[in-house]
């Protein structure tokens, strides 16, 4: 598992027994004074570059939504969720390469919701 910092861990009940919830230690966004222009990122018409996998030309950062650019991007709400949800689960698997996961939409599980919660060892970010 790579280095993640973290403010706090704790744990939220989830189907009867207790998962780890870890929280940044903080969010980074573009103020006055902290331009992210200064930050290294690679950025084309005020936007910044990513990959399919919601990556940024520097490792552990990752842009979605209306920050990131990608060819053949379109700007419209409905990508902007699914760009969150790569995003998140590309984050995820950085942080421990062994994780599963679940990108993608109900309609594409084999197996039914109860199972799914059954299933400790599913994440998602739908």
């Amino acid at each position: 598992m790579r280095q993640c910092s973290v403010k706090m861990i704790e744990s939220i009940p989830r189907l009867g027994r207790q998962l780890p919830a870890l929280y940044p230690e903080k969010f980074i966004y573009n103020i006055a004074g902290f331009p992210i222009k200064n930050w290294g990122l690679e950025l084309e018409k005020g936007s910044i570059v990513v990959n399919s996998k919601m990556e940024t030309n520097i490792p552990g950062i990752y842009a979605a939504e209306d920050i990131a650019t990608y060819p053949g991007k379109v700007k419209l709400i409905a990508v902007g969720f699914g760009e969150g949800s790569t995003a998140v689960n590309s984050a995820k698997s950085y942080i421990d390469p062994e994780a599963k996961l679940q990108p993608g939409h109900s309609t594409s599980m084999d197996f039914s919701q109860n199972e799914a919660k059954a299933d400790e060892n599913v994440y998602a970010a739908l």
